[in-house]
């Protein structure tokens, strides 16, 4: 059994309370690694406009 097969049968399982627990988990997981790219990407922005200058090191 694969382990994505394993979660699904486990999901199925859980009581409603705990389902929406995961499902909040899973949401915030989500917005948070979407942040991090966001800022990873306008840090590149930042630093193509400064001619290659990394924005996020002092000095």
């Amino acid at each position: 059994m694969t382990d994505v097969l394993e979660i699904e049968r486990a999901i199925e399982r859980l009581p409603p309370e705990d389902y929406g627990k995961l499902r909040d988990w899973i949401e915030n997981f989500d917005l948070e690694r979407d942040a991090t790219a966001a800022s990873a990407t306008i840090a590149d922005l930042l630093d193509e406009e400064d001619g290659g200058e990394d924005q996020l090191i002092d000095g």
